[in-house]
């Protein structure tokens, strides 16, 4: 253990010179940083009270300056080795997020500070140093050009190479059932084996590799360990049965005549939400790209988990009408008290009583509203999906109602009801309305309804009608559908620059790229 320790200690320590030399190596272009870890190192010297921010608060103010700054300036071009850096750098983020999200960290506390940096660099970073930290991994182009793909045998299911080298060899079929499976087998099947329980390890086993030696298109390679003397040891499994199989340096191997075919691009469709990719991007596509294309861990989650708890209890409550429940506002109580423990505990996030209160009064509200609509429920939280040429567009209707062969969608808003004479809230009010235009296309598509009028409900309001309500016009969808190919392609595009997205508290107050996005 403490042999693991050392060598941890001096990765650090490695880590440590590489940064003093990248700023000695321009002291004039990195004295803002140094300056500012030196202010911050006195500070934390004498810590007497709880700051109002915690490690990754520090992490993304230090985004701002050169060093780290060019990272992200790079042009992402969608190859890893262009944007691998910064993709590193949002996997750091997200090991600070669940760092501070294990040791329930929100603040930096003098009292914890010092314990807390221990448990980050002694455990913390140390457990995932000696794991085997990985990097960043596209999922969406497993077979990036001008890259070696390295994955295992069920990842790479589906996927052809024209040259596959396959190790782990030296492996050996493992029983995988027990006594208990034997009996199941034996009292409940209700049809005939179809294998010999004793001969299923064998049959796995081989059917595992068959997947590795059919992904190749042109050419195999076997490895395995290779001994002081004699050939190549792929093990006792393997051996008898490549003894035929030409050594990689025989001269019986001919690479020289092979043809290799090209890699077949991945014809995979991206899916979009509305909200959360659409909307986002359109609102600032540096957003965009710090939280959704090289996943940022984002900070502030209270905003959301407010709007999450609403959502979630209004969700209670319509399930429990349609399965024939009643219940009552002791009942909406429990379920609205159950959604905050859960939400709390995964998002490592809370709000005060007064904050609680509210949120409950917002659904408490809407009861009381719209009760006496609960019998035109037809269902809520609706998946819906439409697939274009290019992309899959997918989202959630909070709640369709209606009668007969009509239905209404209504979408259920935390945040103030728009004002008329705002533009600001104008456009954002048109920016739900072409959401909603989309999904009751998918509504009369798929649900063989017709849809009559589409809503925004806003929970906050009191004195006024909640509603925000259109006619669906049936001739906007085709150019509704059309803007947004057009963001997809710019988000596939990678086009990120917000040079020209207006500045405004509600967009950049809460957002954590604030600090990189004043630097540029």
């Amino acid at each position: 253990m403490e042999a693991h320790q050392a060598a941890t200690a001096e990765y650090y320590r490695g880590c440590m010179r590489l940064f003093v030399e990248a700023v000695k190596g321009d002291p004039k272009r990195h004295a803002d940083l140094l300056a500012w870890a030196k202010r911050y190192a006195r500070k934390h010297q004498v810590l007497a009270r709880s700051t109002d921010y915690s490690f990754l608060t520090l992490f993304y103010e230090a985004l701002k300056f050169p060093l780290f700054a060019e990272i992200l300036a790079v042009d992402h071009d969608g190859t890893p080795k262009t944007s691998r850096d910064a993709f590193n750098l949002a996997l750091f983020s997200q090991f600070l997020a669940k760092f501070e999200f294990i040791y329930s960290i929100d603040v930096l506390n003098p009292k914890w500070l010092e314990k807390n940096l221990r448990h980050f660099f002694v455990q913390y970073l140390h457990f995932l140093y000696q794991g085997g930290l990985e990097e960043f991994e596209d999922y969406e182009q497993p077979i990036p050009s001008g890259c070696v793909s390295v994955m295992t045998i069920h990842q790479s299911k589906g996927l052809e190479f024209p040259i596959t080298v396959v190790g782990s060899l030296n492996r050996t079929p493992r029983q995988g059932w027990t006594a208990l499976d034997a009996l199941l087998e034996s009292k409940y099947f209700n049809r005939p084996v179809f294998e010999p329980i004793e001969r299923t390890k064998f049959f796995d086993f081989w059917r595992e590799y068959y997947v590795a030696f059919s992904r190749p298109q042109n050419l195999l390679v076997l490895t395995g360990p290779k001994p002081a003397r004699g050939k190549h040891d792929l093990g006792k499994t393997f051996d008898p049965h490549v003894a035929d199989l030409p050594d990689w340096t025989s001269r019986a191997f001919a690479y020289r005549k092979l043809h290799l075919a090209a890699v077949k691009p991945t014809s995979l469709k991206n899916a979009y939400a509305f909200t959360s990719d659409i909307l986002l991007y359109e609102n600032c596509p540096l957003q965009y790209m710090a939280y959704k294309y090289l996943g940022f861990a984002p900070h502030r989650q209270a905003a959301t988990m407010f709007g999450s708890l609403v959502h979630q209890t209004i969700e209670d409550i319509h399930k429990a009408h349609l399965r024939g429940e009643t219940f009552d506002a002791a009942k909406i109580e429990q379920w609205f008290s159950l959604n905050y423990a859960s939400l709390s505990r995964a998002m490592k996030s809370y709000l005060d009583p007064n904050r609680r209160a509210v949120a409950l009064a917002h659904v408490t509200r809407y009861v009381e509203r719209s009760h006496g609509t609960f019998t035109n429920i037809v269902a809520a939280e609706y998946d819906v999906s439409i697939p274009t040429e290019s992309f899959i567009l997918h989202g959630v209707i909070d709640l369709l109602r209606g009668e007969g062969d009509t239905v209404e969608i209504v979408d259920f808003k935390t945040d103030k009801k728009p004002d008329v004479n705002n533009l600001e809230d104008m456009v954002r009010s048109e920016n739900y309305r072409r959401q909603l235009e989309v999904y009751s296309h998918i509504v009369e598509e798929k649900f063989g309804k017709k849809v009559s009028k589409m809503h925004l409900y806003y929970t906050r309001v009191e004195d006024e009608t909640p509603y925000v309500t259109w006619d669906y016009d049936r001739d906007r969808v085709a150019g509704t559908l059309q803007s947004f190919s057009r963001t997809v392609a710019k988000i596939e595009n990678h086009q990120f620059s917000n040079a020209k997205v207006r500045k405004c508290a509600r967009l950049c107050d809460g957002c954590d790229m604030r600090f990189y996005c004043g630097c540029k």
